[in-house]
């Protein structure tokens, strides 16, 4: 169903109650602040429930105290999207740690390299220390690499994982 199915539905069943449009500018708002967030129109509107359900749960409750199940499953879409959106802003922050370490390890390694083959044709002692000095230095970049990568691999795994947690919550 719609979103414009439903508001014309609640309208027709709402018939001459006082609060009829504030009610449909609710269920308005509440649609297009879910779709916002992420959901389906569809699937929202049919996790919301009969309309002579909404309507009966209404006849109970005074309307400025109404708490029915629509809002609660706003509140828990809501958050289950945005921790899902900020875990993967974490995840993505990981990747991009892994590709700055990936960088470290490669530019040290052919460092490394270039000043070793650099050693053997040093005139002199000032040269060959000033190699020595490079090489030592890149090997520590290739170290300081190895590091970031084996942390950011940590992290992103756990980030996964939490992923799939907060995606697999069921719905109490």
């Amino acid at each position: 169903m719609t979103k414009k199915e439903f508001l014309k539905e609640l309208r027709l069943s709402l018939k001459n109650e006082a609060d009829k449009e504030e009610i449909i500018n609710y269920y308005d708002e509440l649609i297009d602040e879910a779709t916002l967030n992420g959901e389906i129109e569809s699937q929202f509107i049919d996790r919301l429930g009969p309309i002579d359900d909404i309507i009966k749960q209404m006849d109970k409750t005074p309307y400025k105290k109404r708490e029915n199940k629509s809002v609660e499953v706003v509140k828990k879409t809501t958050s289950k999207v945005s921790r899902l959106l900020l875990e993967t802003l974490i995840m993505s922050g990981y990747a991009l740690l892994m590709v700055v370490s990936f960088s470290f390890i490669v530019g040290g390694g052919f460092q490394t390299v270039k000043s070793v083959s650099h050693m053997g044709n040093a005139s002199t002692n000032e040269v060959m220390i000033y190699y020595i000095g490079e090489m030592i230095f890149t090997i520590g970049l290739c170290l300081m690499g190895i590091g970031l990568m084996w942390y950011a691999n940590a992290a992103f795994r756990k980030s996964i994982r939490k992923i799939k947690t907060i995606a697999n919550e069921e719905e109490k």
